[in-house]
């Protein structure tokens, strides 16, 4: 399925893959396999088969997803209510995981808070700082790069070691060079899913015959 709209809400059920982007995107129906979203608030509250890539300036995870996510936003919540059945790759902001991640957590965000149970390995990074909630429950090793010392509430549970690495100083905001590549995605999104496949095989085929003037004229 292949939505596009300044409001895409979803409530069905898709046997396939499902493609939106939009000003707001919100996922609240079953799909078998894997789900792709651009847009500038995104949720995804059904149950996804596969896998999840999403970006977008708000997204809210509160579902069930059988495989790997990967999520790019300003503001990233993984709410108590959801489920990863692989592993979570994050770059965001404001990053708060409180979901159940039965894989590897790892990514970069300028503040990072955990606040439930990791059936493996975390490694993040997070200029502002990490920090573990009372929910906190982490089954591998937990390494953590930041400028700050790890914030650690009495429950939290690491079994495995704790490494920190000090992060060094870099200019300007992670959530503003996010930005560029949110418009990207959105921008490569909504060409694939507006353009008949017959001119985006055209697209491609000009753009790889002139591939350094093309890309002057994109930049």
């Amino acid at each position: 399925m292949y939505a596009a709209g300044g409001t895409v809400t979803f409530c069905g059920e898709v046997a396939g893959d499902f493609y939106a982007a939009g000003g707001t995107v919100t996922i609240n129906g079953d799909v078998a396999d894997d789900v792709a979203l651009a847009a500038g608030s995104g949720r995804i509250g059904g149950d996804i088969g596969g896998d999840v890539r999403v970006a977008g300036g708000e997204v809210t995870i509160d579902g069930a997803i059988d495989g790997d996510v990967l999520v790019a936003g300003g503001i990233v919540r993984v709410l108590s209510t959801a489920r990863i059945g692989g592993d979570l790759l994050f770059f965001g902001g404001e990053v708060t995981i409180e979901g159940d991640v039965r894989g590897s957590l790892s990514g970069r965000g300028e503040a990072v808070r955990l606040n439930g149970p990791v059936r493996g390995d975390v490694a993040v990074r997070a200029s502002r700082g990490v920090s573990l909630g009372e929910q906190a429950h982490i089954d591998g090793t937990l390494s953590y790069e930041s400028g700050a010392e790890l914030s650690r509430a009495p429950g939290a549970v690491v079994r495995g070691e704790v490494t920190r690495q000090e992060a060094p100083a870099v200019g300007g905001s992670f959530s503003a060079h996010l930005l560029w590549l949110l418009l990207f995605l959105f921008t490569t999104a909504a060409a694939y899913l507006l353009l008949p496949r017959s001119q985006l095989l055209l697209l491609a085929r000009r753009t790889a015959g002139a591939f350094g003037w093309n890309m002057l004229i994109g930049f």
